[in-house]
């Protein structure tokens, strides 16, 4: 099988950039896991790296600091997305990008996305949503689905029935493996980590750096079009500038509610890949090449 180098970890961690660095070295090529970026106009709150970097457009990649990427700018804010959806699209880039003799890389951090490629998750035929899954209240959506495996709902929004029906009938089927299963082989899994503290502090820069590049303008153009359950789907980012817009909350308070939900999310995202023992935990460039070079040295 192919072998699939992925660089994941919490928001703010620097994987974007560390991505594209290891893609120079080895010859490369880059498959963005990360479900916001996947919508067109999305760019600031994402942190798409077609944004603050030039970026050339071609056919279905951008060619970003000469490495190219898939995974940007797929479909509109109001399409859907699914995770079988970006499974399929992951799974026939990696193999594309293997016969052009380069090295495939999964890159981002939406956990949900590299599982489902890496622990090849079973999505054959249509998830049927029955009537006593679609009459549960949502707290019992989350027990059960928890009772099956807690960690198929870390960094999924638990108000979001439309994200927890589908979870709960794949996971009642065993179309879902058991989180921590690493199934697919000739994978290495790189999880990038940095001190608690610093990602915080990364990532309150990256709130007032989003507000002085223009986030809630952002926002206020792809508004008109977007209903509330679509922005709830869009995360926290985006949500929570909706909101503000909307009236909801003061300035302040909305940039508190935004800096100490991303803390949040950081923790959850630690959380979710420290229940994997096949996590490799890197600090940066050095240590993740040292790795890389063992790893594509061992002949299949």
């Amino acid at each position: 099988m192919v072998k699939l180098v992925v660089v994941t970890g919490p928001t703010m961690a620097g994987k974007t950039e560390l991505g594209i660095q290891l893609a120079k070295e080895f010859n490369g090529a880059i498959i963005s896991a990360d479900s916001r970026a996947i919508y067109k106009g999305l760019d600031i709150g994402t942190n798409k790296p077609t944004f603050n970097q030039q970026a050339e457009q071609r056919f279905d990649y951008y060619v970003i600091k000469e490495v190219r990427h898939y995974g940007l700018d797929i479909v509109e804010p109001i399409q859907d997305f699914t995770v079988k959806d970006f499974k399929d699209l992951a799974d026939q880039k990696i193999n594309e990008i293997s016969d052009l003799g380069q090295v495939p890389m999964l890159v981002g951090g939406s956990g949900l996305y590299v599982e489902a490629v890496i622990d090849r998750f079973d999505f054959a035929g249509q998830v049927i949503v029955d009537n006593v899954i679609k009459n549960l209240p949502i707290a019992q959506l989350i027990k059960r689905i928890e009772a099956i495996d807690p960690q198929l709902i870390q960094g999924i929004d638990l108000k979001n029935r439309r994200r927890l029906e589908p979870i709960l009938a794949r996971a009642q089927a065993g179309s879902m493996p058991k989180s921590g299963q690493a199934l697919r082989p000739n994978t290495l899994l790189l999880v990038v980590d940095r001190p608690r503290q610093e990602l915080y502090e990364r990532s309150d820069r990256q709130v007032d750096n989003w507000l002085k590049w223009g986030l809630l303008d952002e926002v206020a153009r792809i508004a008109p079009r977007i209903s509330d359950s679509d922005f709830k789907q869009l995360g926290l980012v985006y949500y929570l500038s909706w909101q503000y817009l909307e009236g909801k909350f003061s300035k302040n308070d909305f940039i508190t509610k935004l800096k100490f939900g991303l803390h949040g999310l950081i923790r959850r995202q630690l959380t979710w890949w420290r229940r994997r023992p096949d996590a490799r935990w890197v600090s940066g460039y050095t240590d993740s090449k040292d790795i890389i070079d063992k790893f594509l040295g061992v002949s299949c």
